[in-house]
């Protein structure tokens, strides 16, 4: 590699960066974002068996969060720093692995490929551990390189480091770490003769500190969310359906049996050119053959244990890989055949697909779920003008989003209902087009965000307010079980129940939850509704926190409840408690 390809090389991972910047500071959150941001980031409380269980708890990424949150405050751009940065390590090793590739064309592709890649490249400009994931799995394989063949100690800690510190960033790489672990021991143990005696004493202990000890940790983490039924992406139905579908309809921007094939003939091309020369101690033999080894993994694991296999995400490490193992072996193939590098130039169609959809306002893997901050500040609009809670349909998946815009924007609480949506007594519902035809009837659209498929529709025949039916000021005490707030029987009446309290502003809230349920005669919930208070900023509003429930009738229900719930065992003050009952005409 020349002067002449590093220049061209940064201004290349420069202007990638400086996309990503703009579309970490311009692309509204997204669900999973939001869900860290409340449960890791925003406690700071990310560490197994403190932590909410979850597979959204990317460790290493929500750490980052936390800190970035409390230098900076919150902020789409903040909350997306870590990521940003993962990039500059990414494209340093990116950067790195080019000098394994002989052809300049073929390097040149692999660069592009890797720092502009579909879907890929869109995780470093999101808080989520999956660009750190990238950054160290390509920060390992470049130390793995290097150490088969120098096999000196520091690439070999890098190895170990990198691999590691990628799967504490998503733990989907569980499988191929522990793989990589016990062929590494098996290489070591084989080998030893071929190491002087310190060399080898120092492979053991790196091995044994940096590999199998955090590899322990990381498995009993697994086994402890597999346990709670907490490893839900993906599913068991097979390769094709799950993993390699769902990466061609975001890479490729669409799915089909001949795709499929074709996928599977580009990641098979690799291995049989490592078969055919014999090139298992080459970088290709090592590239490929971690392929493979994932990939076995993955299917012994969904027979065995009934793990599933990777989607769209948690399976970018495979896309990685194969794409590096590709152009790895059109490069041997090339050095035998000059004209094979040609075929390298039709991965450039695939950074030239990212170049045709440049935009700042959604992501491909969920574009419904980024909320327009116009229609947030509509909603405030609105909100002040009904001088109550709005009542907001929407999908679940925006019951983070929704209000996390609002507080980042400095609007007051804004959280939108899923209970019953697309259908029920609402004054506002914000759909996307696939629940669009039956959301409309009896609304109207005054606002849409194509790109993201949204959709803002408002009442034709506002909701009114009628009769108070009922207020009343509760006193209550510190509890760790459930706190009933208000009770009626069911009716034919539409109500509004405002809730209105005082609330800490410091401590761990996010286990509380505020519930409203229908119930029929023997107790059963008809439907269950609940929304955590500390989704709002409760220190910027001094703790106090305002939530409106509406209930339609329903048959079959015979009563109406709300209750606090607190599943911890951590008491929270509830003071000042207000309730106002309404009638919805």
């Amino acid at each position: 590699m020349t002067g002449r390809d590093l220049r061209f090389f940064l201004a290349l991972a420069s202007c990638v960066a400086c996309y990503l910047i703009a579309r970490a500071a311009f692309v509204p959150w997204v669900h999973d974002e939001c869900a860290s941001l409340f449960w890791y980031a925003g406690p700071g409380v990310f560490l197994p068996p403190h932590a909410h269980a979850d597979a959204n708890n990317h460790i290493l990424s929500s750490a980052l969060g936390a800190l970035f949150l409390r230098v900076c405050g919150l902020s789409l751009l903040a909350s997306r720093l870590g990521s940003l940065l993962a990039f500059g390590l990414y494209a340093f090793a990116a950067w790195r692995l080019g000098a394994y590739v002989r052809s300049a064309l073929l390097r040149w592709c692999l660069w592009s490929v890797l720092l502009f890649c579909p879907f890929l490249f869109e995780f470093f400009a999101l808080f989520r551990g999956y660009a750190l994931e990238l950054a160290f799995l390509a920060v390992a394989l470049e130390g793995g390189l290097r150490w088969v063949r120098t096999r000196s100690i520091l690439p070999f800690a890098q190895l170990l480091g990198g691999i590691a510190l990628a799967d504490l960033s998503v733990l989907a790489l569980v499988p191929l770490w522990a793989g990589l672990i016990v062929g590494l021991a098996t290489m070591l143990l084989f080998g030893r003769r071929g190491y002087p005696q310190r060399t080898f004493l120092l492979h053991v202990a790196h091995w044994s500190i940096l590999g199998l000890l955090p590899l322990l940790w990381g498995l009993d983490m697994a086994f402890d969310l597999r346990a709670k039924g907490l490893l839900y992406h993906g599913s068991t139905a097979g390769l094709l359906p799950v993993t390699i579908a769902s990466l061609n309809t975001l890479v490729l921007g669409g799915d089909a049996p001949i795709a499929r094939l074709a996928v599977v003939l580009f990641a098979l091309f690799p291995l049989s050119v490592t078969v055919a020369l014999k090139a298992w101690r080459r970088p290709l033999g090592i590239v490929s053959g971690t392929l493979l080894l994932d990939v076995l993994l993955r299917m012994a694991l969904a027979r065995l244990l009934d793990v599933n296999y990777p989607e769209d995400r948690a399976a970018l490490h495979l896309l990685w890989l194969a794409l590096i193992a590709v152009l790895l072996a059109l490069d041997e193939v090339s050095s035998i055949r000059p004209r094979a590098r040609w075929l390298g130039t039709l991965l450039f169609l695939l950074p030239l697909r990212s170049l045709l959809d440049v935009n700042i306002d959604r992501t491909s893997l969920w574009p419904e779920q980024s909320v327009p901050e116009r229609f947030v500040v509509r909603l405030d609009e609105m909100q002040r003008r009904a001088g109550r809670p709005l009542v907001v349909g929407a999908y679940h998946q925006l019951a983070f989003t929704i209000p996390y815009m609002a507080r980042y924007l400095g609007l007051p609480p804004i959280c939108p209902h899923a209970e019953h949506f697309p259908e029920g007594t609402d004054d506002v519902r914000i759909v996307d087009d696939r629940l669009l035809a039956t959301a409309s009837k009896g609304f109207m659209e005054v606002d849409s965000s194509p790109p993201n498929h949204l959709h803002f529709l408002v009442r034709n025949a506002p909701l009114r307010n009628g009769p108070l039916v009922a207020y009343a000021t509760i006193q209550s005490d510190p509890r760790a079980d459930n706190f009933e707030v208000w009770a009626t029987r069911a009716d034919h009446r539409i109500y509004l129940v405002e809730v209105r309290c005082l609330l800490p502003t410091e401590g761990h809230l996010q286990d509380l939850l505020l519930v409203a349920v229908s119930q029929d005669a023997e107790g059963n919930d008809l439907t269950y509704e609940s929304v955590h208070p500390a989704v709002v900023d409760l220190a910027r509003t001094d703790g106090h926190y305002t939530m409106a429930f509406r209930f339609d009738p329903l048959v079959g229900a015979t009563k109406h409840l709300v209750y606090f719930w607190n599943g911890t065992d951590r008491a929270v003050p509830i003071e000042a408690l207000d309730i106002r009952v309404s009638e919805l005409n």
